[in-house]
């Protein structure tokens, strides 16, 4: 039972692990208390900020010991895990009035990244092919400030 004495409905004990499950809940609470006229990207974007906002004040004037030792004993940790909470549910309801798929988003924008933002091993690897097929005596050196090889 929830504070107000109704039940949870068909969520209360249901372990929700994907995002088309959570999108799913959230429209149906939202239906249920008639917000679907409140929940326009506009909105939603801005409730997004504010919430994210909140999450940043937890840390804001937080050392990163502090935050560390407040993460270990736990008050923090609550603290972070509802705004978290609060930023993925603004999230997800926005990206679902956009009709934006989410995961997919996130994943074609990690693809993006990794052109990019090449790894460290493809940019030594880039480098010494680079290097090898303009130089195949071995005898340019690299100048790692980003000027013109020498001899």
């Amino acid at each position: 039972m929830g504070q107000s004495g109704r039940r949870a409905g068909k969520w209360s004990n249901k372990r929700m692990d994907s995002v088309a499950e959570l999108r799913e809940r959230l429209q149906e609470f939202a239906a249920a208390r008639d917000w679907e006229q409140y929940h326009t990207p506009k909105n939603l974007a801005m409730a997004l900020g504010g919430e994210a906002g909140e999450l940043i004040a937890e840390l804001q004037w937080l050392s990163d010991a502090e935050a560390d030792a407040g993460l270990a004993e736990g008050p923090l940790k609550e603290r972070l895990a509802d705004e978290a909470a609060d930023v993925m549910l603004y999230l997800v309801r926005f990206t679902d009035m956009c009709g934006i798929d989410l995961v997919q988003a996130a994943n074609a924008k990690i693809q993006r990244n990794e052109t990019r933002f090449p790894s460290r091993t493809d940019m030594r690897a880039e480098g010494e092919a680079s290097m090898a097929s303009s130089d195949p005596d071995g005898k340019k050196e690299l100048d790692v400030d980003g000027g013109e090889d020498r001899e």
